[in-house]
């Protein structure tokens, strides 16, 4: 009665509730299977969609034969941003602990966060961390003749001599070294004989390290693949399509060329099935999880139902069934879930238009004029420096602007003294406007961009930590993520600051 109520004001009620009428189910079924069908729903977000099961079988076959049958394997994963290429490594390298977790080794990069330097010495870090969890005291026979040469230099003098060994001391060259020792290894004590372990290096944004430059530590690593005795499976995750015409030819002759694809579906069946199988329960153990599994398939087959429009809007915007899923679990957490009512989806269409209104428009509408001002000065900059801004640079054009716009503004009206120019900021003040900006994410780091148009401008991208801790703040080199012809589609043409959004 209570759901009868509440949902009469929808014409796809009565399609929706017939069947439980007709089947005389229970409106509200057993606490505790709502729950375990809550938790189910919430879990099938790590859960592969159907239409990109061929590219995760590639990525799983290559890890399978990479850690049980000691193969060498490389491959590049290309395809959109967050379009489940993580997501596969990961569920597959998850699979394979259950049975082999003490075989492998995983290490993984990120070209966004790691410079050449900062990416051997994590890798030196991780390779020790999970050699001592693999191998425990045993660790130290991967270096015995180098810890006897420091004892005897500790017999010999007086002073002190540091026993303490870590992996990434020295230089790059030294770590390098140890990681071949390591790789070459071979044990005579009997209690160590076991099989060598196998490593899977992981690199997410492998086009940063694809510049002019910064193919130092690709081509270092497949050359010490090429010479070691254990074996190795390198992936790395862009989404560049045109990743290969980086390589240079040394990385190139030792790379596989293997790339495995992960694209968009290619057609609404293939969303919508897919669509269906993440929200299904699969071998449904009890009658709320056959109910919401009727309810599911009844409401995808109707073609005028608000799941049917959501589904829709999706494929027609982004085909990004993980958008989808975030947006559905919605319903999950209702307060009315344990009725089904999937047919009234109005609280997730509310909560898709608001999303929505964090968008590029939506915040630039949101600014001042003060900060769309120095907005627009910082995409005049950009233009005419070659996207060289920083804080100074706007300054002044910020200054020069307003001092044209001003002079076009007569200070007197109608006799009376009134000033009605624009004001002109200080520096300080403008510092917080900046920072400002920042924080809304219309200036980027330049370290956070991918491949690059120069070898200067690479340079600076690997080096950008390095560089920019002993630079002052007004110097500091960023990238404007929004460009003078957006600012000027979005600012109306009746704003003063309209004329600004041309050179």
């Amino acid at each position: 009665m209570t759901t009868k109520r509440k949902y009469t004001n929808t014409s796809t009620t009565t399609v929706d509730t017939t069947p439980l009428q007709n089947n005389k189910k229970p409106k509200n079924f057993n606490e505790k299977y709502i729950e375990e069908l809550r938790i189910k729903l919430l879990e099938k977000n790590k859960e592969i969609p159907l239409y990109l099961l061929d590219s995760f079988n590639q990525v799983d076959t290559i890890l399978k034969q990479t850690v049980i049958t000691k193969e060498n394997h490389s491959a590049i994963l290309v395809g959109p941003r967050a379009n489940y290429k993580t997501l596969s490594i990961e569920t597959s390298l998850n699979n394979l602990k259950q049975k082999y977790n003490d075989q492998f080794i995983v290490i993984k990069l990120n070209g966004i966060i790691h410079t050449e330097e900062s990416a051997i010495s994590s890798m030196a870090t991780q390779l020790e961390l999970q050699l001592q969890k693999l191998r425990g005291d045993s660790f130290s026979l991967y270096f015995e003749e180098e810890l006897a040469e420091r004892e005897k230099a500790l017999d010999k003098n007086s002073e002190a001599v540091n026993l303490d060994y870590k992996l990434n001391n020295g230089s790059l060259i030294d770590i390098f070294q140890r990681f071949l020792q390591i790789m070459n290894y071979k044990s005579t004590d009997t209690r160590h004989k076991r099989e060598k372990v196998s490593m899977v290096f992981i690199f997410d944004e492998i086009d940063s390290f694809a510049g002019p430059v910064r193919q130092t530590l690709l081509y270092n690593l497949f050359d010490m693949v090429e010479g070691s005795q254990i074996s190795f499976c390198i992936i790395g995750c862009t989404t560049k399509i045109n990743i290969m015409e980086f390589l240079e030819k040394r990385v190139k002759s030792r790379f596989s060329n293997r790339i495995i694809y992960f694209p968009k579906p290619a057609n609404y069946k293939e969303f919508t099935d897919s669509v269906f199988h993440l929200l299904k329960i699969k071998d449904a153990t009890n009658e709320a999880e056959q109910c919401w599994n009727q309810k599911l398939f009844e409401q995808i087959n109707i073609s005028c139902s608000p799941l049917n429009n959501l589904i829709k809007k999706n494929f027609d915007s982004t085909k990004d069934i993980r958008k989808f899923f975030n947006l559905f679990q919605v319903v999950f957490t209702k307060y009315t879930f344990p009725s089904f009512q999937i047919s009234d989806l109005s609280l997730i269409e509310k909560f898709d238009k608001n999303r929505l209104k964090s968008g590029l428009t939506s915040r630039v509408k949101s600014l001042s004029d003060l900060e769309l001002s120095i907005l627009i000065a910082a995409a005049r900059v950009s233009i005419k420096t070659n996207d060289n801004v920083n804080f100074n640079l706007v300054y002044d054009e910020y200054s020069s602007l307003l001092t044209s716009i001003n002079a076009s503004i007569p200070s007197v009206f109608g006799g009376m003294d009134i000033d009605k120019t624009y004001k002109k900021w200080n520096k300080q003040d403008i510092k917080n406007v900046w920072e400002n900006l920042l924080d809304l994410n219309f200036l980027v780091e330049k370290g956070a961009l991918g491949i690059r148009e120069s070898a200067l401008q690479a340079f600076v991208a690997s080096n950008y930590h390095t560089i920019q801790s002993s630079v002052s703040f007004d110097l500091r080199n960023l990238n404007v993520l929004v460009t003078l012809q957006e600012l000027r589609r979005i600012i109306p043409s009746s704003s003063l600051l309209y004329q600004w959004t041309t050179l």
